[in-house]
């Protein structure tokens, strides 16, 4: 038996099967082999989280951590030297003493939204958090924009390429997963800097 012929029998033994797919918007629709069939219902369009996650990794030492917003803790920011809280897509979750510099980037998690701009305004304020101390981005969950942000910063100040950046947050922050339009511009973002 060939080759193509085991992968024709292989595919004859296969079920068809419905998948369920929610959209951004929270939409629910069902796709059946090639159709699409409306539900009627509609849920959130991210996934609920519901485990607090307020690990804040360290990303340079001393100078960058990256996290969710259970990260933003007084407490927490205190032990760990942080002087500075970047809130990318969501405010400050919590009231902070003034001594903390609190700074908010609006940006949603889907993959149109550009990161040009976001990474930009981060880099000026991660800077200048660097020089006077230390900064904590954070997002809701700590995935996808703190993390992509954390990442354009690195490519954009220390030159590092798109991998090894998201390497290096990875490493510290295994959760990190940028949405796929982050993980596109960011890419560019290091062949046009790196290149």
């Amino acid at each position: 038996m060939s080759l193509l012929e085991k992968i024709q029998a292989s595919r004859r033994c296969l079920k068809a099967c419905d998948t369920l797919v929610t959209y951004a918007d929270g939409k629910q629709v069902i796709e059946r082999a090639s159709q699409v069939i409306p539900t009627g219902s509609s849920t959130f369009g991210f996934v609920v989280d519901t485990k607090p996650d307020p690990e804040a990794a360290e990303i340079i030492k001393g100078k960058l951590f990256v996290g969710s917003q259970d990260a933003v803790d007084a407490e927490r920011l205190e032990r760990l030297g942080i002087t500075h809280v970047l809130s990318v897509g969501i405010e400050c979750p919590v009231l902070l003493p003034t001594s903390i510099v609190k700074h908010h980037i609006a940006c949603l998690d889907v993959p149109e939204s550009s990161l040009r701009w976001v990474v930009q305004e981060a880099r000026e304020f991660i800077n200048e958090a660097r020089e006077r101390g230390c900064a904590l981005v954070h997002c809701n969950a700590g995935v996808s924009r703190s993390v992509a942000v954390v990442v354009g910063y690195l490519i954009l100040q220390e030159k590092i390429p798109f991998l090894d950046a998201l390497e290096m947050v990875r490493c510290k922050r295994p959760a990190a997963k940028p949405n796929e339009g982050f993980i596109k511009q960011l890419q560019e973002l290091s062949d046009k800097i790196l290149h």
